[in-house]
């Protein structure tokens, strides 16, 4: 089976609905991509500076400094990961419905829901580094 690169995605391939379960994780267009896993969370978050697990809310939590930047969520394969602001949350939900979400929970909070199923381990790796950058202190990023 030949493998679908990411920079072949189409939206005209990809359902815009924002409704889509996460049960659909591995459907459409998405379903040749090498997809993300809690593993690769793991392993690209922790690759950036002074960032440690921790526990928040019973899941595994990654942090720089005092300030918590991305966690696995409850529901298997999705990440909830902060943001530097509202706009940016936003053009993220309109831009990538099929891989970023939100819940009623999560309203008011400049934090996306992630589809990990749904996403390339280089493009987690960017909404990693972009969430490290917003949460980490001025200090930190000027050491890193």
């Amino acid at each position: 089976m030949q493998r679908t690169a990411v920079s072949d995605y189409s939206p005209s391939r990809a359902p815009l609905e924002a409704t889509l379960s996460i049960e659909d994780t591995r459907t459409e267009w998405w379903h040749d991509v090498a997809m993300s896993n809690d593993d690769d969370v793991r392993r690209l978050a922790l690759a950036l500076p002074e960032t440690e697990e921790r526990t928040a809310y019973g899941t595994p939590a990654f942090y720089v400094g005092k300030k918590m930047f991305a966690r696995l969520h409850e529901q298997p394969e999705v990440l909830v990961c902060w943001r530097a602001d509202m706009g940016e949350r936003e053009a993220l939900l309109q831009g990538e419905p099929e891989i970023f979400f939100t819940t009623p929970h999560y309203d008011g909070y400049p934090s996306v829901l992630v589809r990990l199923g749904r996403i390339s381990n280089p493009r987690l790796g960017e909404i990693l580094q972009e969430a490290w950058e917003a949460r980490a202190t001025p200090g930190i990023r000027r050491d890193a």
